[in-house]
């Protein structure tokens, strides 16, 4: 899973939020926060922990599971395009978790919104990076019970 094309595509997202936390610090307003800050921020963080469960559900499901039971063979072209889409789609979907920290400092002008979704962000694509051990194929078993 960690080809080159891979690597790139998550290097990219995860460095996202470091932009989106230096754009809400750099935009946030100084006025006063909005009255349903603590509303859209409960709202904001249900859609993360909701996103983060399915992604993880997803990646597990869509990814963990075919790769290690042999089902995708990353040595195959038509397969390494097969898991890209729901690996793209969870690192997607991972940024989007900042996006929701950088909308809740521009409305609140509160900067710590943008930090803590930023974080979480990163978090949960280390967990989807490419490189990771249990997105590599099994080492073949088969030999192991011969000695």
């Amino acid at each position: 899973m960690a080809t080159f094309i891979n690597q790139l595509v998550w290097w990219l997202f995860f460095t996202s939020p470091f932009s989106f936390i230096y754009a809400a610090d750099a935009l946030s307003r100084t006025d006063a926060p909005s009255e349903d800050v603590a509303l859209q921020s409960a709202a904001a963080l249900l859609a993360s922990l909701l996103i983060a469960v399915g992604t993880l559900y997803w990646r597990k499901r869509a990814l963990v599971t075919p790769i290690q039971a042999g089902e995708i063979d990353l040595s195959i072209p038509e397969d390494q395009g097969r898991a890209f889409t729901p690996y793209v789609l969870n690192i997607v979907l991972s940024a989007a978790v900042a996006v929701f920290g950088i909308a809740l400092t521009l409305r609140s002008s509160v900067s710590g919104y943008a930090y803590a979704f930023g974080v979480a962000s990163m978090i949960l694509m280390y967990v989807h990076r490419p490189n990771a051990p249990d997105l590599e194929p099994p080492e073949s078993g088969k030999h192991s019970d011969l000695g």
